[in-house]
């Protein structure tokens, strides 16, 4: 806070009795002395009530802008604080409505794939083994040309890998998550072309490949209309996160003005003549002082202004910086009640849908042998489970009782020196085809898919060879399964 202190004058008139009279003392009017010092007083008090006044003003003028700034940087910080408030309230509420879409029963994106090759080829150490033929590819994972599967969402994934391999001939192959190997599997006969399967299930994090890799030199698969090797998968459940965060804006103005003065010293005790002229020459310092005094206070008032236009500028730029971040926490503001909104609507669907759509799954096997002429529908009359009655016993037909994405898996077993061909039939194409032989013993082959279908659509297994189908009650169940993974 700038200010001058005021400046007593004390004139001591002091006449000491028995003075000697000093010779040489000049000559000078004891009127004309009086008249000069008395007039410089008067120039002096006059010029500090001046001072006074202008020092009182400009306190007065300095108290108010500061106020006035204050004012209006409360205001702007009630404005941020309120806005940031209703900011974090809307981004739990973002992130509450993201953790219930998460935990929605049943509920996941319609992510997966589902390719095959009918070209028979042979496979060097290492090398991708890339499936050409999609048939579905929900969520746009699967890229036909690379071979690769890249994840768009982080969650668990089911993957399969059908492969068949000439007779006499081995296929070894391995399902591969960025680098490292999370499944193997190996298949050869010495007379005839056989097919396996193997599955795998991996956390797999948005951006992550997953492909299927030759794990051994001089490896030949087959593909054939009986043999359709195969990879897909599934993403069975997802991983979500939110974050969001914003920065605090603090603005400090601050106005320090220091004003030091100080009084000369007078001495007490001399000559009449000397203290008059002592007082004399005192009184003309301190108003050649205050004339200093009046220029240092001008020079003072143009930089305090000057501070202040520039302090000014700089706080107009400062606003106006402000004024655009909470614009832009505004639009922020309406982006997330937007999102909320979005997610609340999404969220009412799912419930509505999760309370109307029944689950669908069954699994239904045979435990006795039987032979199948080409086209025939596969039939397992033991059924273990049938959620939303879709599969029927007696046709051996899957029909969706509400529209998704289902995953079907088979699993056959022939009889010794014969052939079992199968495949899975979506209406009235072909989804997935597996078949197996053995010379001299009884095995077993398995194949699985994801389709998307609409309701009242039918899903089969159909024989495309002659086929003897063998099951027994202890040591072969040929199964067909299926169910709904998502809407």
């Amino acid at each position: 806070m700038f200010g001058y202190s005021s400046l007593s004058v004390v004139v001591f008139v002091t006449v000491l009795c028995h003075t000697k009279a000093i010779e040489n003392e000049p000559i000078y009017s004891k009127f004309e002395y009086d008249k000069r010092m008395l007039e410089t007083i008067v120039r002096m008090e006059a010029k500090m009530d001046q001072w006074d006044k202008e020092r009182i003003t400009f306190e007065e003028n300095v108290l108010a802008v500061l106020e006035h700034r204050r004012e209006e940087m409360q205001k702007k910080f009630l404005n941020q604080n309120k806005i940031q408030n209703e900011l974090n309230d809307l981004r739990e509420k973002v992130y509450n409505r993201t953790l219930g879409l998460n935990h929605v029963p049943g509920r996941n994106p319609a992510v997966a794939f589902s390719a095959y090759t009918n070209v028979s080829s042979s496979y060097s150490d290492g090398q991708i083994v890339i499936f050409p033929n999609v048939l579905l590819n929900e969520g746009h994972g699967y890229n036909k040309t690379t071979g690769y599967f890249t994840a768009p969402v982080t969650g668990v994934y089911q993957f399969t890998a059908h492969t068949c391999n000439y007779f006499n001939k081995a296929i070894i192959v391995e399902i591969v998550h960025n680098g490292k190997v999370i499944a193997v599997t190996t298949n050869w006969d010495n007379y005839r072309h056989t097919c396996s399967s193997v599955s795998a299930l991996a956390m797999v994090a948005a951006g992550d490949s997953v492909s299927i890799i030759c794990a051994h030199g001089d490896s030949h698969m087959v593909a054939n209309h009986h043999r359709w090797p195969s990879f897909n998968g599934v993403l069975l459940n997802r991983r979500m996160a939110c974050y969001y965060s914003l920065e605090a804006i603090i603005v400090f103005l601050t106005v320090l003005c220091y004003s030091t003065a100080s009084e000369p010293d007078i001495e007490t005790q001399c000559s009449k003549f000397k203290y008059d002229k002592q007082m004399l020459e005192t009184m003309v310092r301190m108003e050649a002082k205050m004339n200093q005094w009046d220029k240092e206070k001008e020079n003072f008032e143009e930089n305090m202004l000057s501070v202040m236009e520039h302090r000014k500028v700089e706080m107009k730029r400062e606003f106006a910086k402000q004024n655009a971040q909470i614009g832009q926490m505004f639009d922020d503001y309406e982006k997330i009640r937007e999102k909320l909104n979005d997610k609340t609507a999404q969220l009412e669907k799912l419930a509505d849908n999760f309370t109307k759509t029944p689950r669908v799954a069954f699994n239904a096997y045979t435990r006795s042998s039987r032979n199948y002429d080409n086209g025939q529908t596969f039939v397992f009359p033991d059924v273990l489970l049938n959620e939303g009655g879709g599969y029927d016993k007696i046709t051996g037909m899957f029909t969706a009782p509400v529209a998704g994405l289902y995953y079907f898996s088979v699993h056959i077993c022939h009889e010794k020196a014969k052939y079992v061909v199968a495949a899975i039939v979506h209406g009235d194409t072909t989804i997935a085809v597996t078949s197996e032989y053995e010379n001299t013993g009884y095995s077993c082959s398995s194949v699985m898919a994801p389709v998307k279908i609409s309701v009242g659509e039918r899903v089969y297994l159909k024989c495309t060879h002659n086929t003897a189908l063998v099951g027994d009650s202890n040591n072969r169940w040929p199964s067909f399964t299926g169910f709904l993974f998502t809407i």
